[in-house]
């Protein structure tokens, strides 16, 4: 995410998560560049507001592990593909 905000191509990055977005976006407003970060939450349309505007989306996400599961264990797998039908919907 670092090298985002550092590329002199990213005028914004707008984050999007269910719960920690605005703090990850305020530690990565602190890098000297001249892009700005916002984080967005659920309440009050944060993932259209996130969205607007936007030229590229990356989808970085999944769901925390949990004890047993590894990168390539069934759950997680399954997990990215909903993610993204659930923001194209």
């Amino acid at each position: 995410m670092a090298d985002l905000v550092q590329s002199p191509l990213v005028t914004e990055l707008s984050l999007y998560d269910i719960v920690h977005a605005p703090g990850v976006a305020i530690d990565l407003d602190h890098i000297d560049t001249p892009g700005n970060v916002t984080g967005y939450l659920p309440a009050d349309n944060g993932l259209e507001k996130a969205l607007t505007g936007a030229d590229i989306v990356v989808i970085p996400a999944g769901i925390a592990r949990k004890p047993g599961m590894t990168r390539d264990g069934t759950p997680l797998c399954y997990t990215r593909p909903y993610l993204g039908q659930e923001l194209t919907r």
